[in-house]
């Protein structure tokens, strides 16, 4: 019992010692001033390296305009640690960046994700333009315009440089499986202030395996047009499909068929029959992706009416909006 008062009464008296010992003191302040300055050092190291998802893949927009693809190792204030499949790491000053864009790659082809590949030259396929997303096509003899409105559903407009006609077209997507996609929609036309009594209406499926770099499309769909009153019909089969053959390069394929088909007409008294021409139209050509952003395309369209063929170069460009 005495020994325990006797621990007791000293233990009591141990603030007092350790605040009267400028030794101690001294050696608790250093050991303190120690562990805060290490582990200050350690939390701005730490925060320092924002290190990044480095299993995506990013476009690194420079400000005199090269893009660099690869995974994004690390990065801080001052630079980003970029691996690339040609250069390996490299080191780019955040100075030199002018943007930077999370998107798909194509470690076969090269290509990166363009939107552009919902288009080949004058027909759609089975692959969404996603929510958001946004581009325009034209030619020589007129824009398109297509919108992602929603997830898996767009909408578009085309027409001439004279806006004649006018069409609008309606897309919506639906997965199969991996890679398979199928389209449902319709293009709906007007002959415009030149012939607003010519209308059209154009329902469509479109069947599409592969993704944005690589894919192959059959399309089938059966539209009526003409002017009011007197309106044809008539089925439409289609296939196209695009490969990547380089970094920047792909080659697009666009093929159309109309069948022929025997029209009966009546004035009431007679009734007659005549064949209403069909028509097939072949368009192979390259597509260069100048930019992320932004591609030209080059072909020949080849069209057959009967019997007789004519091939006629097409020049498209496409411009993805902001």
């Amino acid at each position: 019992m005495n020994h325990f008062i006797y621990i007791a009464t000293h233990l009591r008296m141990l603030p007092e010692i350790f605040s009267k010992s400028q030794v101690v003191n001294g050696l608790l302040n250093w050991r303190k001033v120690c562990f805060v300055f290490g582990l200050t050092i350690l939390l701005i190291d730490v925060s320092a390296q924002e290190v990044t998802d480095s299993t995506s893949i990013y476009t690194i927009i420079k400000s005199d305009g090269h893009e660099l693809v690869g995974k994004i190792i690390s990065m801080d204030a001052r630079e980003v640690m970029l691996l690339t499949e040609n250069l390996g790491e490299i080191i780019i000053p955040k100075h030199e960046i002018s943007e930077i864009i999370k998107e798909g790659f194509n470690s076969i082809t090269g290509l990166k994700d363009q939107v552009f590949a919902t288009r080949y030259f004058l027909t759609t396929n089975g692959l969404p333009v996603e929510k958001g997303e946004s581009y325009i096509q034209y030619s020589l003899f007129g824009p398109d315009f297509q919108f992602g409105v929603e997830d898996r559903f767009g909408v578009g407009i085309m027409t001439s440089w004279l806006a004649v006609p006018i069409i609008a077209n309606f897309k919506f997507t639906i997965p199969l499986a991996k890679k398979l996609n199928l389209g449902v929609g319709t293009l709906i036309a007007t002959g415009s202030w030149a012939a607003s009594d010519w209308v059209g209406a154009l329902p469509f499926t479109a069947l599409t395996y592969g993704d944005r770099s690589a894919n192959i499309n059959f399309s089938f769909g059966y539209g009526a047009a003409g002017e009011l009153g007197y309106i044809e019909s008539r089925a439409l089969f289609s296939t196209g499909g695009m490969v990547g053959l380089g970094d920047k390069v792909s080659f697009v394929f666009d093929a159309i068929l109309v069948p022929s088909k025997t029209i009966t007409e009546t004035d009431g008294f007679d009734e007659w029959e005549y064949e209403s021409s069909g028509f097939a139209l072949i368009m192979p050509g390259i597509r260069f992706h100048t930019k992320r952003d932004r591609a030209f395309q080059f072909g020949f369209s080849g069209i057959r009416v009967d019997g007789e063929s004519i091939s006629v170069p097409t020049i498209m460009w496409y411009r993805k909006f902001k």
